[in-house]
């Protein structure tokens, strides 16, 4: 394992534990010099500093186009949502853009039935998709990681990401002409706040490790502490809106103990890794159970995201039971659902 990830899996302390209803959360510190300095993708764009649009005038679903006009790196989270333009999309890994840069990212469309311009531009959302949808994502681009797919190596099976945000608009029984992501999660936001005001960010803090029903499902983390308190209710909404649908009595409670330990299950994972589109290198995990994603720019784990494998489908006392996935061809180019 690349050290610096085993560094941080390996030192990583807790802070005492939030709770609110079926969501628990233990916020988490690590200790370490930061040598990379970079500013979030929201407070980028609200300065003006980055351009993101498509990559001609007819675009094509599943990359988009980036430029960095700033002196600045800047940091794009795996699942954050870009909105406008001819469809919403989100982020298939991590990206940190360098300064004065232009770039081609891999993204995945979570709103099919529009292929229209919204704007010339996109803007970032205040959320990250969800913890399931984003877990069977991560599963599609590690696995051509060990497929050594080539430039499609950062592409996620596209109809799968469908499938997703319908079964999220279902089970949130919102509306949506446009088959969107940001639907479902407009629909709940009144419950979803309701659990985001009970999660305060610590001082320092840098991560988090999350439960819903008591049953662990998540590892988010960013090196400088500032971003993270940027992005700390941003990833919420990804666990919260998962939370809303799986709510049960009378389960146990977390430890500490358990939460290391589900850090720790990544040590036993199958690793591979390859220049990240932008600066650093990206390492993909597979576990039996567990599937991750880092980002690493001089010896620096700039973030880092471990989940469950399809997590909704996993019962607390299932934790170590693998789940199998499917992986489908998907077009490119194409504008709605064959």
């Amino acid at each position: 394992m690349e050290y610096s990830i085993h560094n941080l899996i390996g030192e990583v302390t807790f802070g005492e534990m939030q709770n609110f209803s079926n969501l628990t959360v233990f916020p988490t510190f690590y200790n370490v010099d930061n040598k990379v300095s970079y500013l979030s993708l929201n407070i980028a764009l609200d300065n003006g500093y980055v351009k993101i649009g498509e990559v001609s005038e007819s675009g094509t679903v599943n990359n988009l186009y980036v430029e960095n006009l700033s002196e600045h790196y800047i940091l794009l989270l795996d699942g954050e949502e870009l909105i406008g333009a001819k469809q919403n999309r989100v982020l298939n890994s991590t990206i940190l853009l360098d300064k004065k840069s232009k770039t081609e990212i891999p993204v995945s469309c979570v709103e099919s039935g529009r292929w229209s311009y919204q704007s010339k531009h996109f803007s970032s959302s205040d959320r990250i998709m969800s913890s399931k949808s984003k877990s069977r994502k991560m599963q599609d681009v590690n696995l051509n990681f060990e497929r050594n797919e080539g430039y499609l190596k950062f592409q996620a099976d596209q109809r799968r990401v469908w499938n997703s945000v319908d079964e999220l608009l279902n089970t949130r029984k919102a509306f949506s002409s446009s088959s969107a992501m940001s639907d479902a999660f407009e629909s709940s936001r009144d419950k979803m706040e309701d659990y985001l005001k009970s999660f305060k960010y610590l001082e320092n803090q840098s991560g988090f490790v999350i439960a819903i029903n008591n049953k662990i499902i998540g590892f988010e983390y960013i090196s400088d502490p500032q971003i993270f308190s940027i992005y700390f209710k941003k990833l919420l909404r990804g666990y919260v809106i998962d939370a809303l649908d799986n709510q049960k009595k009378n389960a146990a409670i977390i430890t500490t103990e358990q939460a290391r330990n589900f850090i720790m299950s990544v040590k036993d994972a199958k690793q591979f890794n390859d220049k990240s589109i932008g600066l650093g290198n990206s390492f993909r995990f597979t576990g039996e159970n567990c599937i991750a994603a880092s980002l690493i720019e001089k010896d620096e784990v700039i973030h880092y995201s471990q989940l469950y494998k399809d997590t909704a489908d996993i019962e607390p006392e299932e934790q170590y039971g693998g789940q199998s996935t499917i992986r489908r061809r998907h077009g490119d180019g194409f504008s709605s659902r064959d």
